[in-house]
């Protein structure tokens, strides 16, 4: 049995600045008393530099439960261009 739900919202907060959330939830039962479970938050401001280039500065943090528990954390900075 799975079950899982994905959340993303993006505000634009001037002309050039947005603000993006997101969380993502994903449970998933096996036969017997095994299960699996992941929750995953992001958080990132974008900011244009020009009209084809966006800088992007996040963070992504994720936690997994299954036997043992894993917490994951990284930060984000990214360069897009588009043509």
């Amino acid at each position: 049995t799975n079950a899982g739900i994905d959340l993303h919202l993006t505000q634009r907060l001037t002309s050039k600045l947005h603000l993006d959330l997101g969380y993502s939830f994903l449970e998933t039962y096996f036969e017997g008393d095994q299960a699996f479970s992941q929750q995953m938050g992001l958080v990132g401001i974008r900011y244009a530099l020009s009209p084809k280039t966006q800088i992007t500065l996040g963070y992504q943090g994720s936690m997994v439960q299954a036997n043992t528990d894993q917490d994951q954390h990284r930060g984000i900075l990214s360069i897009r261009q588009t043509f």
